[in-house]
């Protein structure tokens, strides 16, 4: 029997070792399984051309995987990992054959979740230099990918966005269409025109394996801010520059209306680590805003295609929308400059 499988079987008191389990948050490449003290977060059994959790050896690898990275920014978060048996969602004594494994997580309070503070307009300034310390602290001491990411990546993942030119037109119509490709055409302009300099930062010791994730969504604001969840089943998404790191969650805050937070962040991120941050590093710094919405903007129409709810999908194609303007945004601003 396979983890969907029990879960769906034992819906809605299912357990795990005991502890009841009050909801099941499904992604497109995990469940995560919400207690009431701890989170267990179970890997589907999928294969796609970012990621392979194809088989129970691999599941297991990527858990522990995962516990490692996140032991680097939240150490108390991160309790190890678990086997799942036939009987882990029920009260049976026998545990019997190992099915799965989940990452086990202590719980944190949802009214902490910094997406919902910041929707609320209530995360302050004094929060955002807090994490501004955490996350240069973090990059100070991150390992160094010489010569590693170029250019060339950069592009290769911006364009791959027009594999959603269908969706696009069906949703925004044609003249959506002929935007999609005159963001790829500035994206191509940027990366060919300063290829040199990119590349250099690289060289430079400026790609770092840090979180590769990061937005307000995998940040609690607790005291200290825990931030939590980054990346492990793909090298390339984690091991980035760094300000293509603090442009996603740069570009985050202001998805949510809170530019001014923005620009505190990164004016203390900056002055912590003493960065260069002159014309040129200010535009990269915009370009990467820009991939970085460019990113939302293709997950959320490739989670729209995929989803069935009604209400699931207008959700998805509202964010498609919103995100898709904010790409345009940051992509006439950058046509701007270069």
């Amino acid at each position: 029997m396979t983890i969907q499988e029990l879960i769906n079987k034992h819906k809605p008191e299912t357990l795990i070792d005991g502890e009841r389990i009050s909801e099941i948050v499904e992604t497109h490449i995990s469940w995560v399984l919400l207690g009431d003290l701890f989170v267990y977060k179970v890997k589907k059994p999928v294969k796609m051309s970012f990621l392979d959790f194809s088989t129970l050896e691999l599941r297991e690898h990527f858990c522990n995987r995962e516990v490692e990275l996140n032991q680097r920014l939240a150490p108390a978060i991160y309790l190890g990992v678990i086997s799942l048996t036939e009987n882990s969602f029920s009260d049976e004594g026998e545990r019997g054959r190992i099915i799965d494994y989940a990452v086990k997580m202590k719980r944190l309070p949802n009214d902490l979740e910094m997406r919902r503070m910041l929707r609320d307009g209530s995360v302050t300034a004094d929060q955002m230099m807090r994490i501004a310390r955490i996350i240069s602290t973090f990059h100070q001491s991150a390992e160094r990918i010489i010569d590693k990411v170029t250019t060339a990546d950069l592009f290769d993942d911006f364009k791959d966005i027009s594999q959603i030119k269908n969706f696009t037109e069906k949703q925004l119509g044609s003249e959506a269409v002929e935007q999609l490709h005159n963001v790829v055409k500035i994206a191509e302009t940027f990366t060919t025109k300063y290829r040199k300099q990119i590349d250099q930062r690289s060289h430079a010791g400026m790609v770092r394996d840090v979180h590769g994730d990061l937005h307000s969504g995998n940040i609690f604001l607790t005291d200290p801010p825990i931030i939590f969840d980054c990346i492990e089943f793909n090298d390339h998404f984690r091991q980035i520059d760094m300000l293509n790191e603090i442009a996603f969650f740069c570009m985050d805050l202001e998805f949510y209306g809170q530019a001014d937070l923005s620009q505190l962040f990164v004016a203390e991120y900056i002055r912590l680590l003493d960065l260069p941050y002159d014309a040129f590093e200010k535009m990269l710094f915009l370009f990467y805003k820009f991939y970085r919405a460019n990113v939302k903007t293709k997950i959320n129409a490739i989670k729209a295609i995929q989803e069935n709810s009604g209400h699931r999908n207008k959700h998805r194609e509202s964010l498609f929308s919103a995100y898709f303007s904010l790409m345009l945004r940051y992509g006439d601003q950058l046509s701007g400059l270069i």
